[in-house]
């Protein structure tokens, strides 16, 4: 998070968000957090690294959000402590240009910011710029810009916008709306799932996987009435195949669910090999899952860790994983109120929060998805069918619904199975 690096403008702007006005605000529902931003930045959601957003200058200048938490106490003095360390300077110790007075105070919270005079790996010389905000006393929001010296008006000037736009909803407030959100949720859910439960037909879809406009793999989702353990309910299998310039990816996804929620099981696989030898040995990793009574028994198994954890089922709003993935004319029912559910989700290891804003869209709707706290938001859009059309991930890649003739032509024939 706190590590000075070089921002790649070309790809930044390539997914700056549509629509950004002079005066306009960005917000996030999870942490209550909103930002009023120049009118000569645009807003980027999907990103590289761990911020939350980021905010692009047409000067090149770009400000970046990051949420820290830890599981005990600390102040500012650790908070800057820790900073200053976790900078990489090369040879060259960073030189304080300037700093905030004792007991700043941003949106009714302790805060504390500087500007540093650093150097990037190649040796120039950039002006690093970071803002502390304690919103607890373990969660800090670090709001950080950087650019070339010569741009140090233009960084210092965007820092301090970016610190009189900030502001923070007050945490009880946050919790009574979340609580809503949950009992929105809740109700969305007992209705819809009760309908996925009486889906007839099998439905197979195909998805192409890009990132920078770069076809990097496909997916194929398919989505069918099924019985299990003497249990009707819906199964889902997704089987997703991506390759970079490091490694080749394939996953292998199967979850099934009752329409009571009350069985669930699944399980996930992931081989991971070498580019340069795609035929040989891989490293492979599962994930398992059962629900027994109002417990889910997760397992997970690697060469290099295992653990066995029990989550227990919340008492409301809870979404199994296999609803999840076959979630599509459904959420035209959540476009009335905003909604939150829980759910497990691998990525954090963890039974999260989720949030979800769904708007009505001429395809069908929009689903605007913060998936877990921390987490910066996914954009999913459905078609009034329900089927995903397309899905815009945190790391900017974009994977969206294709003809398996499509695929065939990017993959040849002998991948698309």
């Amino acid at each position: 998070m706190m590590r000075c690096c070089t921002t790649v403008l070309v790809v930044l702007c390539c997914l700056v968000l549509p629509g950004v006005c002079a005066g306009a605000t960005w917000s996030e529902p999870m942490f209550g957090i909103s930002i009023d931003y120049p009118d000569t930045c645009g807003v980027v959601e999907q990103t590289t690294d761990r911020a939350l957003v980021k905010f692009v200058g047409h000067d090149g200048v770009v400000g970046s959000l990051y949420l820290e938490t830890q599981e005990q106490d600390w102040d500012l003095p650790a908070v800057k402590k820790r900073a200053l360390s976790q900078l990489a300077f090369g040879a060259k110790q960073p030189l304080l240009v300037e700093e905030s007075p004792h007991r700043t105070m941003v949106a009714d919270h302790r805060a504390h910011w500087w500007t540093l005079r650093t150097q990037t790996e190649n040796g120039g010389d950039v002006l690093l710029g970071q803002l502390f905000i304690m919103l607890s006393p373990r969660r800090v929001a670090v709001i950080q810009v950087e650019a070339a010296w010569e741009q140090r008006d233009e960084a210092t000037r965007l820092l301090h916008a970016l610190r009189e736009g900030f502001s923070v909803e007050a945490q009880e407030r946050l919790a009574e709306e979340h609580l809503e959100r949950l009992r929105a949720g809740d109700r969305w859910l007992g209705g819809v799932l009760e309908a996925m439960a009486t889906q007839a037909e099998t439905q197979t879809r195909w998805y192409l996987i890009e990132s920078e406009g770069r076809a990097i793999g496909y997916e194929r989702r398919v989505v069918r009435p099924t019985t299990e353990l003497g249990v009707s309910g819906l199964s889902v299998e997704v089987r997703r195949h991506v390759e970079t310039n490091r490694h080749h990816e394939r996953t292998i996804v199967r979850a099934f669910a009752s329409a009571d929620r009350q069985v669930e099981i699944w399980e996930a696989r992931t081989t991971v090999t070498a580019a340069d030898r795609p035929g040989g040995a891989g490293l492979d990793s599962a994930t398992t899952a059962v629900r027994s009574g109002e417990v889910l028994s997760v397992t997970f198994e690697s060469p290099t860790r295992t653990w066995q954890r029990e989550f227990p089922i919340p008492d409301m709003a809870y979404l199994p994983l296999a609803h999840q993935l076959a979630m599509g004319v459904g959420w035209r029912d959540a476009a009335s109120e905003p909604v939150a559910y829980f759910s497990y989700y691998m990525p954090v290891e963890l039974m999260a929060f989720a949030i979800a804003d769904v708007t009505a869209s001429p395809a069908g709707w929009d689903v605007r998805l913060y998936p877990a706290p921390k987490r910066a938001a996914q954009r999913l859009r459905f078609g009034r069918d329900g089927a995903l059309l397309r899905h815009e991930t945190p790391d900017g890649r974009v994977v969206r619904v294709v003809s398996p003739g499509e695929l065939r032509a990017v993959f040849g024939d002998e991948r698309i199975r």
